[in-house]
């Protein structure tokens, strides 16, 4: 009834209830002064079972259920003596005996003279509607709780009124300490990171015009500066006449799996650097596709386009020379069925052609049953150590030849030379002796002083070789000294001239140092006296608190260095592998027809 109380003759009270009875598909009852209660229309006879327009008295309570009656008598009693309207809701026993949730609606009625006669109302069966209503609570409860575990929100969005219904997780999410929420669409835009505004907004107005899927990540910005991730998924509602009117999705955090997908970027970013410093790359060759997977630094060692198609399994021996590829496959044969792993020295072949050293090391990649599914491994890259162990080897080699070409030079000095002037001077003796037996003692002692100065040559000719195998002066008087004894020896040997400087020498200069000075000076001067034909060289040791450097100099012919450093000689290979072994450096600058510069520098700390 749309009014507090109706307003009737007692004549057409009746008249009035049954035409409202018979339009109205629910229980119509109309009472008088006495409470007893009259039921009208087809919905009672359903519900009941009793005829039309039955008049039931006070034993329309007999339905009510007992946990509801007295609350129901009370609800009515009340209303009656007031004579106000009242809605009372309660279970009602149907025909079957199943209860079923009814909702009692009734007004007052009055007389034109507004004396009360009674009352007049509706009783609606409410039963569907709550049960669907259990049913949405049931949906919604469970809808919260798959929002909250999953870290979600849920939000529908009116375009006509811009109202912004968010529910679910918004703790997390948004950090709004309830799980319901009620704003307008600037609300949400604010929670976003600046620098994701528009793109969120552009994805939004895209799906609105398209009608298409809305889909963004975006960073949300809480108040205490935390960042999150969230990733939003919705749907545009339309009219009929293409209007859009709503939309409806889902933001859910996923944070988590950004920081684990930017731990993961860095890790792979560190391990290409890794790779590209170790000069290692990875591969993995899968058994069902044949495919091998190589990693960035493979290509690059293999000199080939990270581009083109993936490398299948029997395009390898065309990486590889024929030795190896064979060496390689057994290798690969046999892992597959022992399960071994392998580690293989082979010469690749470079997509530019080039041969490099690889080590190729190998294990199977089995599933979670234990099969064998693939193989996955590294290839190294060792050419320079390859290369330095052949060019150590060939070093080893020369520095022999080296040895015993200096053992040979020592011994043809002291068989050839010294030997044959002993011999000599032995002939010499016996003859003085021959001429003192016969009194020719001027003779005698003119043969004597040929002796005597002989030995004098032989032992200063033994003392320069002795030198030139350790220099005494270099242990007892320093290395100024030792220099200085060094180029007069050369000097009055060779009749070169050395101009001989020394600036700011350290007082005490280590052992090994010195050493290594002194055997570069000796080498270079040596060179220099040998090969570039020089009159004049310039010889000087400059000292700092931290370094010493030699200089040497000469206005000879020159010589090309790289090709002295490939030939079978050790002059600058030995100064140089010397000065290494004191931290020191070698530079030479030398031209044909300008002569050479040879400097040496090497810390004395």
């Amino acid at each position: 009834m749309s009014r507090d109380h109706v307003t009737t003759s007692s004549g057409q009270s009746h008249d009035l209830v049954r035409l409202i009875a018979e339009s109205l598909p629910m229980l119509v009852w109309m009472s008088g002064t006495d409470k007893r209660c009259t039921f009208f229309n087809k919905a009672w006879l359903d519900f009941t079972g009793r005829p039309f327009e039955c008049e039931v008295g006070d034993g329309w309570a007999d339905g009510v259920h007992t946990e509801d009656l007295q609350h129901c008598l009370d609800t009515y009693s009340g209303a009656f003596d007031r004579r106000e309207p009242f809605v009372a809701e309660y279970r009602l026993r149907r025909n079957d005996g199943e209860y079923r949730n009814i909702v009692d609606y009734a007004a007052p009625m009055f007389d034109v003279d507004g004396t009360f006669t009674g009352y007049i109302g509706t009783c609606v069966d409410l039963t569907d509607l709550r049960r669907a209503e259990a049913e949405r609570n049931v949906a919604n409860d469970r809808l919260r709780l798959a929002m909250e575990s999953g870290n979600s929100v849920g939000w529908d969005w009116d375009l006509k009124t811009n109202r912004h219904s968010w529910f679910g997780d918004l703790s997390t999410l948004f950090a709004i300490p309830t799980n319901a929420y009620v704003g307008t669409i600037d609300d949400f835009y604010r929670y976003l990171h600046p620098d994701d505004r528009i793109g969120v907004q552009r994805a939004i107005d895209t799906a609105r015009e398209s009608g298409s899927p809305y889909a963004a990540e975006f960073r949300v910005l809480l108040p205490d500066g935390t960042l999150r991730w969230v990733a939003a998924k919705g749907q545009c509602y339309y009219s009929a006449d293409g209007e859009p009117q709503r939309m409806l999705g889902i933001n859910w955090d996923i944070t988590e799996r950004r920081d684990a997908e930017e731990a993961l970027r860095r890790k792979e970013t560190e391990l290409k650097e890794a790779q590209r410093l170790a000069g290692v790359g990875s591969w993995h060759w899968d058994l069902a596709t044949g495919v091998v997977t190589w990693s960035e630094e493979l290509f690059r060692l293999a000199a080939r386009d990270p581009g083109l198609p993936a490398v299948r399994y029997e395009e390898h021996p065309q990486l590889y020379t024929g030795e190896s590829w064979n060496r390689l496959r057994a290798a690969v044969e046999a892992s597959l069925q022992t399960g071994a792993p392998y580690e293989l020295l082979l010469e690749m072949i470079s997509g530019d052609g080039s041969h490099r050293w690889v080590m190729a090391r190998g294990e199977v990649d089995r599933d979670s049953t234990g099969d064998i599914k693939g193989l996955r491994g590294t290839v190294q890259d060792i050419t320079e150590r390859k290369q330095t162990e052949e060019a150590l080897s060939n070093m080893n080699g020369r520095l022999l030849e080296a040895q015993e070409s200096e053992r040979a030079r020592i011994a043809r000095d002291l068989h050839d030379d010294i030997g044959q002037r002993l011999a000599l001077l032995a002939v010499m003796i016996d003859a003085s002796k021959e001429l003192q037996s016969s009194s020719s003692l001027e003779d005698a002692r003119l043969s004597l002083d040929t002796v005597q100065k002989q030995l004098g040559e032989i032992a200063a000719d033994v003392q320069a070789l002795s030198h030139q195998l350790h220099p005494p002066n270099l242990v007892y008087l320093g290395l100024e000294a030792a220099m200085r004894s060094l180029c007069a020896e050369l000097t009055a040997q060779k009749g070169v001239q050395i101009d001989l400087r020394f600036d700011d020498i350290p007082v005490s200069v280590p052992a090994d140092v010195s050493l290594c000075l002194f055997r570069v000076l000796q080498e270079a001067l040596n060179n220099a006296v040998r090969h570039s034909r020089c009159e004049h060289l310039e010889v000087r040791l400059r000292g700092t608190p931290d370094t010493v450097e030699l200089t040497v100099g000469d206005d000879g012919v020159g010589f090309d260095i790289e090709a002295a450093v490939r030939g079978s000689g050790l002059g600058l290979t030995s100064m140089r592998e010397r000065l290494k072994l004191v931290g020191g450096e070698l530079f030479i600058e030398s031209q044909r027809t300008g002569g050479t510069a040879l400097r040496a520098r090497t810390p004395v700390r």
